[in-house]
């Protein structure tokens, strides 16, 4: 069984369930326990699980808490890839989608308040934009707890209203064949639509997100530039994918 199937497995379990052991997923998928454990791993950074001995849980933090769990993580490498976005990606004067996130939020730092008007559907980026004084206008619809991003049908409509010069998004997994995906069906919609209406889409990715897949598909490899500090040497082939440390293999 390939990584993404074992991961839907356990993700479809865990959502049954609410909790999993790893001694009943080995014994259901005939994966060794060390397989098990790696996977389990990767699920935890993408903040899709709990690790706890033996198995793995739901997620049990507060709302406010886990987004700022998941603005923490990785900070270092998601600044990385912000400012390589902003010195090759965002020259000249710009209308600029920036999806919900914590590796999209690095990016407003290195925005230029007199030359970017930001679009964005982040309730959690507002308090940041205000700070660098990034022109923004705010999509409306339902807001989503756990994120913070503002979703549905509303939302949609509005994004269909404009025209980007880039859409900067992040993503949960990138698959070879799957290509780009997200758990959230709302979020992949909004996604796919940001996409549909910009000149060019920039993707932010860990390391982590490689190999995996989520249940909804936004977009393949060859609809977006993807910009990671890190990826395994298989998605090196693919022009879109732009690895800021050429060296690293898997």
């Amino acid at each position: 069984m390939l990584a993404a199937e074992r991961h839907q497995y356990i993700l479809h379990q865990l959502a049954k369930h609410q909790s999993i052991k790893v001694v009943d997923i080995v014994e259901a998928i005939h994966c060794s326990q060390a397989t098990i454990r790696r996977d389990l791993d990767i699920l935890e950074q993408q903040h899709q699980l709990k690790r706890v001995h033996g198995g793995a849980i739901l997620p049990t933090l507060s709302q406010d808490s886990l987004l700022k769990e998941r603005l923490k993580h990785g900070e270092t490498g998601k600044i990385q890839l912000a400012k390589y976005v902003s010195q090759h990606f965002l020259n000249g004067r710009q209308c600029i989608f920036l999806d919900a996130g914590s590796s999209t939020h690095q990016l407003i730092p290195f925005l230029n308040a007199k030359k970017h008007h930001v679009v964005t559907n982040g309730a959690h980026h507002l308090e940041r934009l205000v700070k660098y004084n990034i022109s923004t206008t705010l999509i409306g619809g339902k807001l989503k707890q756990r994120t913070q991003a503002i979703v549905g049908s509303m939302a949609v409509q509005q994004i269909q209203h404009y025209h980007f010069d880039s859409a900067i998004l992040g993503v949960n997994s990138i698959d070879n064949t799957f290509g780009l995906s997200t758990p959230d069906s709302e979020e992949a919609f909004i996604k796919q639509m940001a996409i549909q209406q910009a000149r060019q889409s920039i993707v932010l990715a860990e390391y982590a997100k490689f190999d995996t897949q989520s249940f909804h598909q936004f977009a393949t490899i060859q609809q977006v530039e993807i910009v990671t500090v890190d990826c395994p040497v298989m998605y090196r082939h693919f022009n879109q994918v732009h690895c800021l440390n050429k060296w690293h293999t898997k």
